[in-house]
């Protein structure tokens, strides 16, 4: 999971403790999640990740290129993806990020057992 957010953004400050939230419930079931920011690290941002608590890695993309490769101008704004790095889910809500992580880990264990979902039955169009 990738989220986009900033300091100076009100609706990505209301988002961080949910988000943390994910993060900790993610963690213990092998799931990453990384926040990008495009300020620069400093004292002050680290204070401000202390004061609230917040766990989360967060990369600092100072030069605007993790913005650039996900075609992200504003914050908040979630991507999911696959284990193999594909954008699965975008611009996601905070949300539905649980349900859209549980789609993708069915996907591999469907795979391994050799399963395959069920298609539907072919119509005779008649």
């Amino acid at each position: 999971v990738v989220a986009f957010w900033s300091r100076f953004c009100a609706p990505a400050l209301w988002q961080l403790e949910p988000l943390e939230r994910l993060h900790r419930a993610f963690a213990g079931r092998g799931i990453r999640l990384l926040t990008i920011t495009a300020e620069p690290p400093s004292f002050e941002m680290r204070k401000f990740l202390v004061e609230r608590g917040l766990t989360f890695p967060v990369f600092h993309d100072t030069r605007g290129e993790a913005a650039r490769a996900f075609g992200q101008w504003s914050t908040p704004e979630y991507y999911v993806l696959d284990a193999s790095g594909r954008v699965r889910f975008q611009l996601s809500s905070l949300e539905e990020i649980p349900r859209q992580v549980a789609a993708l880990q069915v996907q591999p264990v469907l795979a391994r057992s050799g399963s395959r979902p069920a298609r539907p039955a072919a119509t005779s169009g008649r």
